[in-house]
């Protein structure tokens, strides 16, 4: 065999040799291959078959976690040289709408093999969507995490919080039928004290002194809306001094309510004559008004009937009634406490003065 021939024949064996291992490297790599995949599908087997997966999609659970995730995440923006337009999402309202029939279990939504939705636009249909959505608003947050104790609650402490849960529940089954608007005004009495009397406002220094012809007003307070309910009363009662000596004036203390165009609440049947009571600097009267709520007219308009009486050295000065006096409770109204001058100008101020409701 010639030099050249014994080369070529070693070249090929080596190159011989080094396909064979190759080969064999690529037969164990087919084989992990084969090995992973088929660990693969067996994981996938399982897990398919798992009691997880088999919950995991339920309906019930994949419309919470649809409104976990929304709203959906806008892509990730590329750099740019300008500003780009801000995507604004709104935040969803809920209304009784979304309560349903209270059936139990609740509607949900379809879903495809591949878990996407069928009816997107129609999501609102799954009763845990708009549970899901709500738990992450930030005020279900504060409310969860305000009634969370900052220890371990006791065995008994938490059987007075299932009783009260219960008991509250029970009560707001009782009240079947009562509308936004008188279960706001139940819990406004509720903070404002509704179980008793109510002190809504108190004069905590003199008001400036009214000497001109014609009167003005002492001072004035806001009456909140819908602060009565039917049958509630207001009672406003101040007490007015004179600055000086009396002199001989058509005096008369009244109520009024709204402003700028205010309407008489009260006044006295007619004026009376400081000069011919104790008519002394230090001397008055006491002004005692209730103002109580009647059921609203055909048209739905508030209506209410009005007392009072302005008494000074234990003498009744002046009464005065209206059986049906109207006015708009829907919205928050100021009630000025005043004085009218007729004939002469006379000093007199308010020195204490409250409205509460009885």
């Amino acid at each position: 065999m010639s030099t050249g021939s014994g080369i070529n024949t070693g070249l090929v064996l080596v190159g011989a040799d080094k396909l064979m291992q190759r080969t064999s490297d690529n037969r164990a790599e087919i084989r992990s291959v084969k090995r992973t995949a088929g660990d693969a599908l067996e994981m996938a087997r399982r897990l398919a078959e798992s009691g997880d997966w088999a919950r995991f999609i339920d309906p019930k659970v994949r419309d919470m976690v649809v409104g976990l995730a929304f709203p959906a995440q806008a892509a990730p923006e590329n750099v740019a040289p300008f500003a780009g337009a801000p995507i604004i999402v709104e935040r969803p309202t809920f209304g009784e709408d979304v309560l349903g029939d209270g059936e139990y279990p609740g509607p949900f939504n379809e879903y495809t093999p591949d878990g996407d939705l069928v009816s997107p636009s129609q999501v609102m249909g799954g009763a845990n969507f708009a549970l899901g959505v709500a738990l992450g608003f930030p005020e279900l947050r504060a409310t969860i995490l305000g009634s969370a104790f900052e220890t371990t609650p006791s065995p008994e402490e938490l059987k007075q919080i299932h009783r009260h849960q219960r008991a509250l529940f029970a009560v707001l089954r009782e009240l079947e039928g009562l509308s936004k608007e008188a279960a706001q005004e139940a819990w406004r009495r509720f903070f404002h004290g509704g179980g008793g009397s109510s002190t809504l406002w108190t004069l905590l220094e003199n008001s400036p002194v009214i000497s001109a012809v014609g009167g003005g007003t002492y001072t004035s307070f806001t009456l909140p809306k819908n602060y009565l309910a039917v049958g509630q009363t207001l009672e406003v009662e101040f007490g007015v001094m004179l600055a000086g000596s009396a002199v001989a004036c058509g005096y008369s203390p009244y109520l009024t309510v709204g402003a700028p165009s205010s309407l008489t609440l009260w006044s006295p049947f007619a004026d009376y004559d400081p000069a011919d009571f104790a008519g002394v600097s230090g001397h008055g009267g006491v002004v005692r008004v209730q103002i109580t709520r009647r059921a609203n007219d055909s048209s739905g308009g508030n209506r209410f009937s009005v007392s009072g009486s302005f008494v000074t050295n234990s003498y009744c000065a002046g009464n005065g009634n209206h059986y049906n006096l109207a006015f708009d409770h829907s919205i928050d109204q100021q009630i000025s406490l005043c004085c009218g001058q007729v004939t002469a100008p006379m000093a007199s101020f308010a020195y204490r003065g409250t409205a509460r409701r009885l």
